[in-house]
């Protein structure tokens, strides 16, 4: 067993063992920060002697290392130091004898082992130790007075930092490389916030347990979804007035799934996407969908980016899954609010998928993709934006979940064969860019796409019976019934293509005719002659999806307004568009047979009420039978599997347990260091390592991330010896979002073949830098404060903007901008003159990100302590914050205003929204202000211009610097 010496200062470990002993040495400053290492002859000379003045205090060295001391008059103390030293005595001794019976030129004599105990024993009489018996050796009751002057060996061999404890050698040991399985890597997830012994070798077999008894906690939920594609023509959503027919109110569904084609008119003035119309359209969404019940509980909730989830603790999960609902039943949504989950936006076309809380927390794995196929082939007027979400994923214990991929298409006009050709080849590259199966036939024929003189090809028969839901099961042989093949549960992903929007197909008949036929509801015949019917019964596209039986009006093209066909010929030449069903709704279901993944379409319609338009909205409803993870039954399974695995792992067996097998640093903020550790310990029983044989493990650690890094990358681990791996980041700014994230998973591989895998997050508290001004005027409690977030756009200046600019124009100093840099830490900025102070730059952080006004009497202390040094802070502040605004003050959809000059400076005030416009004021009058305080026009023009306009990439040119320079003088007059 290890024995402990504490001295005033630090903690010294000794571990002894029938091959190697081993020790550690922490300081008590910093007692996690530490290594095991060998004990050696000439290394670890351990010396007492009194102190020079206080004569009852012994002060303690290890080699050349000051250790502390320890008081004489202190029984328990010096009792303990007996002990100790008789322990360390011995060991150094068995080494000193072994070391003299394999020397050559010793012939195997005995050694000195008093000498070789590397104990001063010539220590003063006055201090009386009291005999001992450890059972290995007798301690005498009084040392003798000598010097130590001779003791040699640092505590720390030269490899190794005296001020961490860590080696810094570049020689790793001989551990194997292998790779983790999709199994064995998620292993530790097992038991989330609780120490874990892992036998060797046992990670699969307890795997193939917890995967056979999933039944257990698999339970069949139901899913209502809703599906909404509307052409907007350029108009808001927002002037469609009531949105709750759109939404199917007052029934409530689990997810909402919206997709706009047209949300911007799209023109060589408007060529970016616009994040302010996506914001709106959310927003007017959410509050649709808001109900009296939800008031409270309904929460926005920012996009995810790609491959980010949403997670909820663990008790959340018990707590929710201990309600032994077999369905998610119409209502259960209705006392919970929505949340935005994720977004994808190209130019006009956008989609949004919105969930009911109590499932958000089930859904993760976001990814999106988009492609243009407009103009020359790639412009985003047309094409496709994509978005996949895994619902019900739990790969800890095998189950993969159920991919949702939501496709929204805008593909090119035209009637005729060139239309159709042209739609054809937009299908197939959506299809080849995107990955999404059956978009395009498999017996493609020589296609003219861009040519114009092409006969229409109509065809006049009949096709086949509409299809209605069914669910194509896998001809795959990826099953999941059974793990023998794969060796890895849940390999294969169910999967539901839903495929939505302007597809922009034509019915192939005299206009007049359709109408008439549509008089007697005659749809049969219509869609007979609908192009895009045609060519999926030719096999052509969309081959492997379903549409519903269309038993609604034409949804294309109403004249705005009304509810009558636009009978207007486009051109004058043209016939008069026939009214047509571009706007559809298709879904493709690919899942294994066992999977109890079912998807029934319930509803297929069109709205009419709504006529800001010349398309009509169609929506789809469906149920989604599938299976997901009840936590409090999971743990159950899970621990019980654990439990029996201790119970057949016998004692002679090495265990590591890992602590914790999951880390999470959820209080990390932007821009600092985080930091967190694990503990890992040798739990190995007593009597297990055969005599001889070295009971400590080598280990190291691997690590495969740019961002995370770690310290000690490896070591040795002796039996009851613990080593605590500390993991350490700087997370970024993330614009778009809120809150900062990486994560990691560490791979702990041991020297007799054991991988321990450690997934590892670091999460960043809310905060205010990369928010968008919109969400900062929202944010009135500060962005840790969500609860505050109000719901819609609001005009208020945000007051993390008014309290920089208020305390600055207050505190105006000649130089008050000179060293700073937007991209460097405050550290490394102070090497370059800067004159602020970190400390006090995070204390200005914090303030903002709370939502608290300046502590003037703070900020006035570091004034005086340091010349203006508060005043330094704040500005750095200020232009961190600029420069991380989403979307900038001028978002750069409004750039081709700013090329206007002095002219554009009156009319950006009319387009921008309300907030950008205030903030803009303020900060050009504020910086008016500083250059009737003396600073430097040119100077602040040349700063502040990218921090305030937002730039295109590719368009920072000098003459346009030179316009932008006179549009922010413009400004600077008004």
């Amino acid at each position: 067993m290890p024995t402990t010496l504490e001295t005033s200062s630090h903690f010294l470990e000794f571990f002894p063992g029938s091959a190697t002993s081993y020790y550690t040495l922490a300081d008590k400053a910093h007692p996690t920060y530490y290594t095991p290492r060998p004990l050696t002859e000439t290394d670890c000379h351990l010396t007492i002697a009194p102190d020079d003045k206080e004569k009852h205090l012994l002060d303690i060295r290890l080699g050349e290392t000051d250790i502390g001391q320890i008081d004489s008059n202190d029984d328990e103390s010096i009792n303990a130091l007996a002990i100790f030293t008789a322990q360390w005595r011995e060991a150094l001794s068995a080494i000193a004898e072994n070391n003299a019976s394999t020397s050559p030129t010793n012939g195997g004599s005995g050694a000195d082992t008093n000498a070789a105990g590397g104990i001063a024993n010539n220590i003063s009489s006055f201090y009386p130790i009291s005999v001992v018996t450890t059972g290995i050796t007798s301690i005498p009751r009084f040392f003798n007075n000598s010097s130590a002057a001779n003791a040699q060996g640092p505590v720390y061999p030269p490899s190794q930092d005296p001020s961490t404890g860590f080696a810094n050698t570049d020689n790793t040991s001989s551990i194997r490389s292998s790779r983790p399985t999709s199994i064995a890597h998620t292993f530790s997830n097992l038991t989330i916030g609780s120490t874990l012994e892992s036998p060797i070798n046992t990670v699969e077999n307890t795997m193939d347990q917890i995967y056979a008894q999933r039944d257990q906690f698999l339970v069949d939920k139901t899913l209502r979804l809703r599906l909404v594609t509307w052409n907007l023509h350029g108009e808001p959503i927002t002037k469609a007035g009531n949105l709750d027919a759109l939404l199917g109110r007052p029934e409530l569904y689990d997810l909402y799934i919206v997709a706009i084609q047209e949300s911007d008119e799209i023109g060589p003035k408007n060529l970016y996407a616009n994040t302010v119309t996506l914001q709106n359209t959310k927003d007017a969404i959410l509050s649709a969908l808001k109900t009296n019940d939800s008031a409270d509980s309904e929460q926005e909730g920012d996009s995810l980016e790609e491959g980010e989830s949403i997670k909820e603790s663990e008790s959340v999960k018990e707590e929710d899954s201990a309600k032994e609902s077999d369905s998610v039943k119409e209502g259960d949504s209705a006392g919970n609010g929505y949340r935005a989950i994720a977004h994808n936006q190209l130019l006009g076309m956008m989609i949004v998928l919105f969930a009911a809380d109590p499932i958000a927390a089930e859904l993760g794995g976001v990814e999106i993709a988009t492609t243009g196929t407009g103009l020359f082939g790639v412009w985003g007027n047309k094409g496709a934006t994509s978005l996949k979400i895994t619902l019900g994923a739990d790969e800890s214990v095998g189950v993969r979940g159920t991919d949702l991929v939501f496709l929204n298409c805008h593909l090119a006009a035209g009637e005729g064969k060139p239309g159709i050709d042209r739609r054809k080849w937009e299908l197939s590259e959506i299809e080849r860019k995107l990955k999404i199966p059956g978009l395009v036939g498999t017996n493609p024929k020589p296609e003219v796409i861009f040519e114009d003189n092409i006969t229409d090809d109509y065809s006049d028969d009949l096709p086949s019976p509409p299809q209605t839901a069914t669910i194509e099961s896998s001809t795959t042989n990826n099953s999941i019934s059974s793990r023998n093949s794969t060796n890895s549960p849940g390999v294969f992903h169910d999967r539901i293509y839903f495929l939505l929007g302007d597809l922009n197909y034509r019915v192939a008949l005299d206009p007049d005719m359709v109408i008439q036929f549509l008089a007697s509801k005659d749809y049969e015949t219509v869609l007979s002659h609908d192009t895009l019917f045609q060519q999926i019964r030719e096999r052509k596209v969309l081959t492997g999806f379903k549409e519903h039986e269309i038993n609604f009006m034409p949804t294309y093209k109403y004249k705005v307004g009304t509810d009558e066909y636009d009978d207007n010929k486009p051109g004058n030449n043209d016939k008069a568009r026939a009214p047509s069903f571009t706007d559809r709704i298709f879904f493709r279901s690919i899942t294994a047979p066992d999977s109890g993944a079912a998807l029934t379409i319930k509803e297929y319609n069109s709205l009419m009420e709504y006529r800001i338009s010349d398309h009509k909205p169609v929506y789809a409803t469906f149920e989604l039978e599938c299976r997901l993870v009840d936590a409090a039954k999971r743990k159950t399974v899970v621990d019980s599997v654990l439990k029996q695995s201790d119970s057949l792992e016998n004692s002679s067996k090495r265990t590591i347990r890992v602590t914790p097998t999951e880390l999470l640093v959820d209080d990390a903020i932007v821009l600092r260091a985080a930091e967190g550790a694990v503990m890992i310990e040798q739990t190995t029983a007593a009597g297990a390592i055969p005599n001889g044989e070295d009971d400590a493990l080598e280990w190291a650690l691997d690590l495969q991330s740019d961002t995370i890094t770690a310290t000690p990358t490896h070591g040795v681990l002796p039996r009851g010896a613990k080593q605590y791996i500390h993991f350490r980041t700087i997370l970024p700014v993330q614009k778009h979002i809120t809150q900062s994230m990486a994560e990691a998973v560490a791979i702990l591989r041991l020297g007799n073949g054991q991988d321990i895998f450690v997934p590892v997050e670091f999460r960043a508290l809310p905060t205010c830098l990369g928010a968008s001004l919109d969400l900062l005027s929202r944010m009135s409690g500060g962005a840790r404060n969500t609860s505050a977030l109000m719901d819609a756009s609001s005009t208020n200046m945000p007051r993390e903007i008014w309290n920089c600019v208020d305390y600055l124009w207050t505190h105006t100093v000649p130089d008050m901008f000179e060293g700073v840099g937007v991209d460097i830490d405050p550290a490394a900025m102070a090497s370059q003159g800067w004159k602020g102070e970190q400390s006090i730059c995070e204390q200005v952080q914090d303030w903002l990100d709370l939502g608290q006004d300046f502590d003037r009497d703070v900020l006035d202390s570091a004034n005086s302590i340091r010349t203006n040094s508060g005043i330094y802070s704040v500005a750095h502040q200020f232009l961190l914050l600029l420069w991380h605004l989403d979307g900038g003050v001028i978002p750069v959809e409004y750039y081709s205003i700013v090329l206007h000059g002095r002219e554009g400076s009156m009319m950006i005030l009319e387009r921008i929204p309300r907030v950008n416009v205030n903030v803009l004021l303020y900060i050009m009058s504020f910086l008016g202000h500083l250059v009737s305080e003396g600073l430097d026009r040119n100077y602040l023009l040349n700063l502040f211009d990218p921090l305030i306009i937002s730039l295109p990439p590719g368009r920072d040119n000098h003459k346009a610097k030179q316009t932008r320079r006179e549009f922010l003088l413009g400004m600077m007059n008004l």
